[in-house]
């Protein structure tokens, strides 16, 4: 195993990890902090 293959992992597994937490987010109603958002103040 190279450190660019542990780099990969940890990279995919973060990117995991994001996402579930946007989910999360998502799934409790909270306003994502998106630039391209509809809903502009």
């Amino acid at each position: 195993m190279t450190a660019g293959d542990t780099f990969e992992e940890a990279y995919d597994a973060a990117v995991e990890i994001a996402q579930i937490l946007l989910q999360q987010m998502e799934a409790q109603g909270l306003d994502l902090p998106v630039p391209t958002s509809v809903n502009k103040i």
